[in-house]
């Protein structure tokens, strides 16, 4: 049996990588900086997500029973420390700010690769967008110019 680990992203923000296992399910691991955002977004499965290092702000909203109307009134806004659990249910907007560096494991439930989508959130991904400089703010894409030096 062979574990990957594939690399996805890296910015200003991070960087994550996705762990592959051999059954085609994945776990994401995520690296982010204090001061910045991730997510405004949501899952269409649900996904949990364990803090291994760090402290963390977490915004979400939470679905009223079955109905598939977001509710904003609904939003519940809580904070994290290494060694803690987030949970979101398939459909649930959520939003994360680093209040310190932090590493976390993303996984979604019961989904192999390519079974889930990612929907964004516009109240919560204006925000993710706008914490940069160089950012369209119509698009979820940085200027490489406008990068910060490291």
């Amino acid at each position: 049996m062979e574990l990957k680990l594939e690399s996805v992203a890296k910015d200003y923000r991070g960087e994550s990588w996705r762990l592959v296992f051999p059954d085609n399910r994945e776990a994401l691991l995520i690296f982010t900086r204090k001061g910045f955002l991730r997510g405004g977004h949501s899952h269409s499965k649900p996904e949990i997500s364990l803090l291994l290092t760090g402290k963390v702000r977490n915004w979400k909203i939470v679905m009223e029973g079955f109905s598939p109307k977001l509710n904003p009134d609904n939003e519940v806004v809580t904070e994290k420390s290494a060694g803690e659990f987030m949970m979101n249910q398939a459909d649930e907007p959520h939003l994360t700010l680093a209040l310190e560096d932090y590493w976390l494991i993303d996984w979604k439930i019961d989904a192999h690769i390519g079974e889930w989508t990612t929907t964004n959130y516009e109240p919560y991904r204006v925000r993710v967008r706008h914490q940069f400089p160089g950012v369209n703010a119509k698009e979820d894409t940085m200027i490489e110019q406008n990068k910060p030096k490291s």
